[in-house]
């Protein structure tokens, strides 16, 4: 998985977002693959909102830096980090 970019607009509107501040990262690599490590409520949540046929991805907030949640197994969960990024147009000047 690369980086997710999304706008401040997208991340209000078009995510579940859930803060873990005691989610610690198990591993990242250059492309923004991670693992981190959650705790069985974020877990509980993901699990949830999966079931769910009209939910939104999970975004988690580990109070400095937000990841896009997937698969887990064993407490670790994969995810992407997250760019927050402004939206450009294509309008001329």
């Amino acid at each position: 998985m690369p980086f997710a970019d999304i706008t401040k607009a997208q991340l209000s509107s078009e995510y579940s977002v859930i803060t873990d501040t005691s989610a610690s990262l198990q591993s990242i690599a250059q492309t923004g693959d991670a693992t981190l490590k959650v705790t069985a409520d974020t877990i509980n949540y993901l699990v949830s909102n999966l079931s769910q046929a009209e939910a939104k991805p999970v975004l988690l907030s580990t109070g400095s830096n937000y990841y896009k949640l997937g698969d887990y197994a064993d407490g670790k969960v994969s995810a992407e980090l997250v760019r927050i990024v402004e939206p450009t147009t294509s309008e001329g000047k």
